[in-house]
């Protein structure tokens, strides 16, 4: 499955009743084709006021995966929402930001109390099972094509040493105008 604007919304406005008490505030939805990272919440830093407000929650549609898959991922996210609105310190104590693991204990806390209500098992990281039963989307699989089609590599012969890279053709245009 590939997740569209509208289903994380619809997801998150559910879940925020049923698991966080209807505390998490509006934020804006994202779509990205990261294949590193299979979501992310973000938040804004306001130093005059000295706050921390949850701004969005990005999945990734690079892969395509069972709908639970997906489903754990927002709520993940949406765990990170919740540290953000009720844990502000956890993030920026005096103004200044706080070096702080996000996936320690009371994300663990929370992934366990939500599996408990939900049957849905939030971890940290993308599992090696989660891995397995996803495949890379179409459109990732259309992109990685092309890459390869305008991929070029470049051997420049200098008088000392020679150079070797791999790059398209209008970086290797800008390249070579550098390298002259």
């Amino acid at each position: 499955m590939l997740v569209t604007t509208s289903w994380i919304k619809n997801n998150y406005q559910k879940y925020n009743k049923l698991y966080f008490g209807g505390v998490l505030p509006k934020i804006d939805f994202k779509i990205s084709r990261s294949k590193k990272t299979w979501g992310y919440a973000s938040y804004e830093y306001n130093l005059i006021s000295n706050e921390v407000t949850p701004t969005s929650i990005t999945i990734s549609n690079y892969f395509e995966s069972p709908e639970n898959i997906k489903l754990t991922t927002l709520l993940h996210e949406m765990i990170h929402i919740y540290d953000y609105t009720i844990n502000p310190t956890h993030f920026v104590k005096n103004s200044k930001k706080v070096r702080y693991d996000s996936h320690g204990d009371w994300f663990k806390a929370e992934a366990a109390r939500i599996y408990k209500l939900s049957g849905l098992d939030i971890q940290g990281f993308v599992t090696k099972e989660e891995e397995e039963v996803s495949q890379l989307s179409s459109k990732a699989a259309q992109n990685l094509e092309y890459q390869k089609e305008v991929a070029l590599v470049c051997v420049v012969n200098g008088t000392t040493s020679s150079w070797f890279f791999k790059t398209n053709v209008w970086q290797a245009k800008l390249a070579l105008n550098e390298i002259e």
